[in-house]
């Protein structure tokens, strides 16, 4: 995953983010696979995979052991662009704190509810959380994810999320109107 990264960092001209989280459902994404469906494994083997990555990213001479991962001395070239390395997001399920004290040590939480749709209060909840749990500063996304009403039509309670702290929206397409989303592609993104 170090040299995809890497390489989408490059052709993208330093613009690409890489999402991270457990995966779900577990045994669509592991089991079938012969991975172990736990979540205390799963996020183990995460923490120590983005560890590694930081560490390749570097440039330096690096070398790792874990309690699930071993690597000898290696130096990665070339680097991606963006410094210190790719922004990282981190999903995870609200309330569950583990995956936003993760997202904190990164560069973003992209949050989905545990028990339906995430509110705004919620938002401005795990902004606090991280925060509180951030050793570093800069630039903090926090993403929601969400189906928006139409092609014109502005939608305001957008602008509620983004006032508890929301910097980022994806647009939820599953079962959706695949002709409608073209057209609404096709317009470019909305303006303010």
């Amino acid at each position: 995953m170090v040299r995809e990264v890497t390489t989408l960092d490059r052709l993208s001209g330093g613009r690409f983010t890489l999402g991270v989280g457990l995966g779900h459902p577990p045994d669509c994404e592991f089991e079938f696979f012969g991975e172990d469906p736990s979540l205390k494994i799963r996020a183990e083997k995460l923490d120590e995979s983005l560890e590694i990555l930081d560490g390749l990213w570097s440039g330096n001479p690096f070398s790792f052991s874990g309690k699930h991962y071993h690597m000898d001395t290696v130096t990665f070239k070339p680097r991606p662009i963006q410094k210190p390395r790719v922004p990282i997001w981190c999903a995870g399920w609200w309330p569950k704190k583990a995956p936003f004290r993760r997202a904190a040590r990164y560069d973003g939480a992209f949050p989905l509810g545990e028990k339906g749709k995430l509110k705004p209060e919620d938002f401005s909840d795990i902004l606090d959380y991280v925060k509180e749990h951030r050793k570093t500063k800069g630039r903090f996304d926090l993403i929601l994810l969400g189906r928006s009403r139409g092609i014109s039509k502005h939608d305001s309670w957008i602008e509620d999320y983004e006032d508890a702290g929301a910097s980022w929206f994806v647009e939820l397409i599953m079962g959706a109107d695949y002709d409608e989303y073209a057209k609404r592609i096709s317009l470019g993104p909305p303006s303010q």
